[in-house]
C-alpha cells in the first residue's frame, strides 16, 4: 500500500508507445514510484509488434541476427533460394547505410560479444519476470513449457557445444543433445529421425501470449489508478526549454510530464530525429499463425533452426512464427509468402495443427538494430529517455529493458 501511495507523488513519466516494451516500462515505473501515462495512437495496448508475435520466453535465444551464419545463407537469400529470409533491393536502397554496418556486426567477434550482451540482460528480464509472476495473477496463457532447438543433418556440434558452454558461464541453463536425446525430452520428435542431428535444450524457457500480458498490465495500472492510458492519440511534437522537454503535442491536446520515454518501434526514429538522435532501427517482417492443435502436440515450444521459425503451443492454439524479410513496410502480407510460410510448417511438423478454420495470418515490422541489442538510455535532453530497437525479442527482453531504464529514470528524474 505504502508503494501505492508514493506512485500519486512520484515523477509523472510519459512513455509514447504501448506495445510490449511500452507497457512493461509503464509497469517498472510503477513499482519503483513512478506515475506512468502510456501514450499510443491505436485503441489498446499491443496492436503491432506484440500481436502476434512467437510467445517464447526463450531466454536463452538471444543471439544476434548479424551472424556469420547469415553471411553463408546471403547467396541463397540473394537469389530467393532460402525460403526462410528475402532481400528486397528497394529495402536495400532505403537502409543501405544500416546494412553495411549489419555486415560489419556479422564478424565472430562482433556476432559473440552481442549475443552475449542481450543474453546478460535476458537472464534479468527472466529474474524480473519471475517477480511479476509472484506479484500479479495476469491471465495470458503463461505455461514453464522449456524449449529446445532443432539442428538441422548438416549441425556443427562441436561449435555448438563450444557456444553452449561461453552462455553456461553467464548463467543459462541449456544441454546440447543428441536426437535420441531430443526425443527423451520430447516423444514427439521421433518424426524427425535422419533430418535433425540433435538439439538444444532449455529447460527454464517458458511460453506466453504477449499481447494479453501486456493488455492485463495494462488494465491493471488503469483500474488501481497507478497509471493512465491515452489511447488514439498520435503525437504530432515535441514542445523543448533548451535541454529539456517540455510537454508533448498530440492530435488531442498535449501532454505534459516530469519525463518522456520513447517506446514506440519504428516510429522512435521519427520522434527522435525531431529531438536530434539518429535512431539506427530498420525494419524485418516477421509473420505468424495461429491454428487449432493437432495430433501430435509437443510440449515443448520449439525453434526449427534451419528454418528461423518456432512452433509453441500457446492456450488451444499453435502459434507458428518466424521468418526474417527484409522488405519495405508494406500491409498484409502476400499470398505467395502466406503459402510458403504455411506449407513449410506443415512440411516440417506435419501433425503438429490442423488446417482447418481461421489461420489469423499475421505479419509484423520489428525494429531491428545492426547489432540487434535494444537502445535503452537518456537522450541529449535530461528528461528524454528511449526503449526501443529490441527486433524480434521484444517479448523476452522486455521486462529486463524496463528494470534497466525505469532504474535509471528514478535516479536521474526529481
Amino acid at each position: 500500500m505504502a508503494q501505492e501511495q508514493f506512485a500519486q507523488t512520484g515523477p509523472k513519466v510519459a512513455i509514447i508507445g504501448a506495445g510490449i516494451v511500452g507497457v512493461t516500462t509503464a509497469l517498472r515505473l510503477k513499482e519503483l514510484g513512478a506515475y506512468p501515462i502510456i501514450i499510443d495512437a491505436a485503441p489498446d495496448a499491443a496492436t503491432a509488434t506484440s500481436a502476434q508475435n512467437a510467445a517464447q520466453l526463450s531466454y536463452t535465444s538471444v543471439d544476434a541476427v548479424a551472424s556469420p551464419a547469415l553471411i553463408g545463407l546471403m547467396p541463397k537469400i540473394l537469389t530467393g533460394q532460402s525460403p526462410s529470409g528475402k532481400l528486397s533491393p528497394l529495402w536495400v536502397k532505403d537502409y543501405f547505410v544500416w546494412a553495411f554496418k549489419f555486415l560489419n556486426e556479422a564478424r565472430t567477434s562482433q556476432f559473440e560479444k552481442n549475443s552475449l550482451a542481450n543474453l546478460a540482460l535476458s537472464l534479468s528480464s527472466k529474474a524480473v519476470f519471475q517477480e511479476w509472476l509472484e506479484t500479479y495473477d495476469f491471465d495470458f496463457d503463461y505455461r514453464e513449457s522449456g524449449k529446445v532447438t532443432l539442428l538441422g543433418p548438416n549441425a556443427n556440434f562441436t561449435a555448438t557445444q563450444l557456444w553452449a558452454d561461453q552462455k553456461k558461464k553467464l548463467g543459462a541453463e541449456i544441454e546440447v543433445l543428441d536426437h535420441e536425446g531430443v526425443v527423451r525430452k520430447e516423444p514427439t520428435f521421433i518424426q524427425f529421425q535422419g533430418r535433425c542431428k540433435g538439439g538444444i535444450y532449455s529447460a527454464g524457457d517458458a511460453v506466453g501470449d504477449a499481447r494479453k500480458f501486456a493488455r492485463e498490465a495494462l488494465r491493471h495500472l488503469v483500474e488501481t489508478g497507478t497509471g493512465e492510458f491515452l489511447p488514439n492519440q498520435k503525437v504530432l511534437d515535441v514542445v523543448m526549454d533548451q535541454l529539456e522537454m517540455r510537454y508533448l503535442i498530440t492530435d488531442q491536446g498535449r501532454v505534459e510530464a516530469d519525463a518522456f520515454v520513447i517506446c514506440a518501434g519504428l516510429q522512435s526514429v521519427d520522434l527522435c530525429a525531431r529531438l536530434g538522435k539518429t535512431l539506427p532501427l530498420a525494419p524485418m517482417a516477421g509473420y505468424s499463425l495461429s491454428l487449432p492443435l493437432g495430433k501430435a502436440v509437443p510440449d515443448l515450444a520449439i525453434t526449427d533452426a534451419e528454418n528461423k521459425a518456432v512452433v509453441t503451443r500457446l492456450g488451444d492454439r499453435i502459434r507458428y512464427a518466424g521468418y526474417a524479410d527484409f522488405v519495405p513496410q508494406q500491409r498484409g502480407i502476400s499470398a505467395r509468402r502466406l503459402n510458403t510460410f504455411k506449407a513449410k510448417l506443415f512440411e516440417r511438423f506435419p501433425l503438429v495443427a490442423e488446417d482447418s478454420g481461421d489461420l489469423s495470418p499475421w505479419m509484423g515490422f520489428r525494429p531491428l538494430t545492426p547489432d540487434s541489442q535494444p537502445v535503452i538510455g537518456r537522450l541529449t535532453q535530461k528528461n528524454g529517455y528511449i526503449n526501443t530497437g529490441h527486433g524480434m525479442y521484444g517479448w523476452v527482453l522486455s521486462a529486463g529493458s524496463a528494470d534497466r531504464i525505469a532504474r535509471q529514470i528514478m535516479k536521474e528524474v526529481k
